[in-house]
């Protein structure tokens, strides 16, 4: 199921910028992920672990830190759970 991520943090626009896809494609060369955890991460269901957090800010450039990622984790909990998109599955 794919769910709308409303909370805008400096996360979820890099995310945006290079895609899901784009994500997980440049962290093959650093750890196996697959779409569904960055969904997850977007969401705030849950969090990269610290090694991939790591790997995400050096995938960004630096565009990402690790208190970016920390931030949206808190911002998408306060806002509540995720709402499903057009009532459509992935």
């Amino acid at each position: 199921m794919r769910h709308r991520t409303s909370t805008r943090t400096r996360f979820s626009a890099w995310v945006g910028e290079v895609s899901v896809a784009g994500v997980v494609n440049a962290m093959s060369a650093f750890t196996p992920i697959g779409p569904d955890a960055v969904y997850s991460w977007l969401s705030g269901r849950t969090e990269p672990r610290l090694s991939t957090a790591a790997y995400i800010v050096r995938i960004s450039d630096g565009r990402v830190t690790l208190e970016d990622i920390v931030r949206h984790r808190e911002a998408t909990k306060e806002r509540g759970p995720p709402t499903e998109q057009n009532g459509s599955e992935r």
